[in-house]
């Protein structure tokens, strides 16, 4: 079935949104309310600071981080919502972003990763990198393209995909 302009734009709308720097002062106040609105108090500054910076500023990302945390802290029994539990979750979201990647696009991003550079045949072009940013596996400050700080995380924890 042919797919109507409305539609695309609609799908466009609620996919594509705007990113804030965790590093800046009033993106992060914005994040900050943002969960302080939705959390109801349950969560610390500590644990807030860490779902922040493993959202790489992307709300989408930041509130599923928060909600997959919260359900992992309740499902062992936990009291609250602690740090462990937002690395836990994080590295589960990066791992997810990677498998969804095609098999050509998940080499691309492996090389781009490391430093390489594409094959004559293969195109790391801004298209590319919108793919990427879609699936949850990079993100873009100032024209600058960044691995996802959710995969830098499972990263640092050991399970990189």
């Amino acid at each position: 079935l042919p797919v109507d302009e409305d539609v695309r734009q609609r799908f466009h709308d609620l996919w594509v949104a705007d990113t804030y720097s965790p590093s800046d002062t009033a993106d992060r106040a914005f994040l900050r309310a943002v969960l302080a609105a939705r959390d109801e108090g349950l969560l610390t500054d500590a644990v807030r600071d860490a779902v922040i910076d493993c959202s790489g500023g992307v709300v989408r990302d930041l509130l599923k981080l928060a909600d997959a945390a919260a359900r992992d802290a309740a499902a062992e029994g936990a009291d609250a919502v602690e740090v462990r539990h937002v690395d836990v979750a994080s590295a589960a979201m990066g791992e997810d972003a990677v498998g969804l990647l095609t098999p050509s696009l998940r080499r691309l991003f492996e090389k781009w990763r490391r430093g390489e550079p594409p094959d004559a045949n293969e195109s790391l072009d801004d298209a590319a990198f919108e793919a990427l940013r879609m699936r949850g596996c990079v993100v873009e400050r100032d024209g600058e393209w960044s691995v996802h700080p959710l995969l830098q995380r499972a990263e640092r924890r050991g399970k990189a995909a």
